[in-house]
């Protein structure tokens, strides 16, 4: 995963006189600070994503109109709607005589919820208004490539902005709900992405006929598996097992960027090329493992 300095924040797109910056914390201990905070470009699927959004008044602090200014953006709620773009195409290339794996599924193990005060805006040492915000990304397809984030900050002191985003019927806007004042819509699209790339082929020894599981890390981060599993999509005839791990395997296992990691596990059921495999692997990396979250996916191993 890449990433940016504060010059580097993602910028935020609106037809506003004031400057609108979204930053995205490392962790989330991260606290903001323009000259040496860091900023994320990419997010992963399911993530709970903490995120800064910044006003910037574009004249003088010292002017009369500033006070004014500061204490309209201090009494707002803002208002997070997520939606994605279209999903990415999967790879069929093979890798070292192996077939890519179909990513099927990927949830949240883990998910957070955070206190009322994380979200208490704040006044910068610049004179900028600073939301500290949370939202999730877990109702995006598995494989969607973009998140698009559309904040809108509302002038409701007495509603609460969540109660009004949970009556949203699928397909309506948040307009046509609000009957407070808008004081101003901006958006920002974030790449996501998802670190785990996952390989498999079937092949033989004099004794055995063996599974090969590759897993690789496809960022420019360090990610740890905490779980790997390998089941059927359905249970043989009789009800038995169809695998058994071939070798011990330590988890969690650490895998840095690009690192690749592999699994064998023998076949002990010839019913397993009617049955199918799925794959379920945890794992946690450095933006989310601060917030104790856990990522779950999940693939689908070609037949045999």
């Amino acid at each position: 995963m890449s990433l940016r300095r504060n010059d580097g924040d993602i910028k935020a797109k609106v037809k506003e006189e004031n400057s609108y910056f979204v930053h995205i914390p490392l962790s989330l201990y991260d606290k903001y600070d323009m000259s040496h905070s860091t900023s994320r470009d990419q997010a992963f699927i399911q993530e709970h994503l903490y995120i800064y959004l910044i006003v910037k008044f574009r004249g003088k602090t010292s002017s009369p109109i500033y006070e004014e200014w500061k204490k309209s953006l201090l009494s707002l709620q803002i208002a997070i709607e997520v939606s994605s773009s279209e999903e990415s195409g999967e790879s069929r290339l093979a890798v070292d005589g192996m077939s890519p794996c179909r990513l099927s599924y990927i949830e949240n193990q883990h998910p957070v919820h955070e206190a009322e005060s994380y979200f208490t805006p704040q006044l910068t040492p610049d004179g900028d208004v600073l939301f500290p915000l949370c939202t999730s990304l877990a109702n995006l397809p598995p494989r969607s490539k973009t998140a698009k984030l559309l904040f809108t900050g509302i002038h409701a002191p007495n509603k609460n902005v969540e109660d009004i985003l949970g009556n949203l019927v699928v397909g309506q806007q948040l307009d046509t709900v609000l009957r407070n004042p808008i004081a101003f819509k901006v958006y920002v699209d974030i790449k996501l992405v998802n670190p785990i790339g996952l390989f498999s082929c079937f092949f033989d020894t004099p004794r055995d006929r063996l599974l090969k599981v590759m897993v690789t890390n496809t960022i420019q981060m360090p990610i740890t598996l905490t779980e790997l599993q390998i089941f059927p999509r359905r249970k043989a005839n009789d009800g038995s097992c169809v695998l058994k791990e071939f070798a011990n395997i330590t988890l969690p296992k650490a895998l840095g960027p690009l690192e690749q990691f592999v699994f064998l596990y023998k076949i002990i059921q010839s019913e397993i090329s009617l049955c199918g495999l799925s794959c379920r692997i945890k794992w946690t990396a450095q933006p989310i493992e601060s917030r104790k979250q856990l990522i779950v996916s999940y693939y689908d191993l070609p037949f045999s």
